[in-house]
């Protein structure tokens, strides 16, 4: 038995495939978190009520379940949402982070794996996008998961190593966990409303949040693996019509409306190094995508036929 391993932040939607992923990799997990886990806790995980925000908070847990890293997962990842609340978002994406590497200090813990965000990127020129290139984020969003990233290599000159892994467009099978187009989508066609595509082109790079998990646990790991930046992808672009075409595929009296949109960019992400470093091979994003929606449709004709 390995271990624990801290998960701040383990009780939100990514911190389910993580958990489940961690301890079908026999280690022993401490989720620590201001709320309690949506989902059933499985053997080998415990939860401990902490407030990542506060140094005292998470020391305490730190004391009390030594850990040989920390998974940091806390955070606002919905753009609009920090962008019309600066404060929260900076509180929960940037406080927390150094709160999580000053317990680590105090209590002689050296190893965290952070979730950052391929949007600290911004609007790139040149795609697919490699972990070297400049952080030049467009977004409050963005511009705090950079920000948290400095402050994680600052830490390392006080001796805490790093694994950074900028998460992409996470796609989750729990339509009301994640936040992301294609759950607006569904959400949209569920209650027979427009799908709107802004910008025929723009295309992200969607991952599923089971690769995802499996990233985070290869890190956990890899423990000679330091101070180093991983991208975590499909490396594929997928264009937002795709996705609405899919919905529509399963939802045919919902509409397509195409808007032009002078914002529009397209990002996706250089995997090599995931899958050299973590070994992991990304699943395709078009078919974990139609499996969510085909999933949905089936709840949503199960629940009809019910009423």
């Amino acid at each position: 038995m390995r271990k624990n391993v801290l998960i701040l932040g383990g009780s939100g939607n990514l911190g389910y495939y993580v958990v489940n992923e961690l301890i079908k990799r026999r280690n022993r997990v401490v989720i620590a978190d201001i709320m309690k886990p949506w989902y059933t806790l499985p053997k080998g995980a415990i939860y401990e009520e902490a407030d990542a925000r506060s140094v005292d908070s998470v020391e305490g847990v730190l004391r009390e379940h030594p850990a040989g890293s920390v998974v940091h997962l806390v955070g606002l990842p919905v753009a609009s949402t920090c962008q019309r609340d600066p404060e929260r978002s900076y509180k929960l994406n940037v406080a927390s982070v150094y709160a999580a590497l000053e317990a680590m200090r105090k209590v002689g813990i050296n190893r965290i794996i952070l979730a950052s965000a391929g949007i600290a990127y911004g609007m790139p020129k040149e795609t697919p996008i490699r972990e070297e290139y400049p952080l030049d984020p467009h977004t409050v969003y963005g511009a705090h998961k950079a920000a948290a990233e400095f402050i994680v290599k600052a830490y390392a000159t006080l001796g805490i190593h790093y694994v950074i892994l900028r998460l992409f467009s996470v796609i989750s099978d729990f339509i009301d966990k994640g936040h992301t187009v294609v759950t607006t989508f569904i959400e949209n066609a569920i209650k027979k409303e427009p799908l709107i595509v802004q910008g025929e082109k723009q295309a992200r790079d969607f991952v599923y949040a089971g690769d995802v998990a499996k990233a985070f646990a290869s890190a956990v790991e890899k423990g000679n693996l330091a101070n180093v930046t991983i991208n975590v992808g499909s490396g594929k672009p997928t264009r937002i019509l795709e996705i609405a075409e899919i919905v529509k595929k399963h939802f045919p009296d919902v509409e397509i409306l195409v808007e032009k949109s002078e914002a529009e960019y397209s990002i996706y992400a250089d995997v090599s190094k995931m899958k050299t470093l973590l070994g992991i091979e990304p699943s395709n994003p078009l078919e974990s995508i139609e499996k969510i929606v085909v999933k949905y449709r089936a709840k949503l004709l199960s629940h009809n036929q019910k009423t």
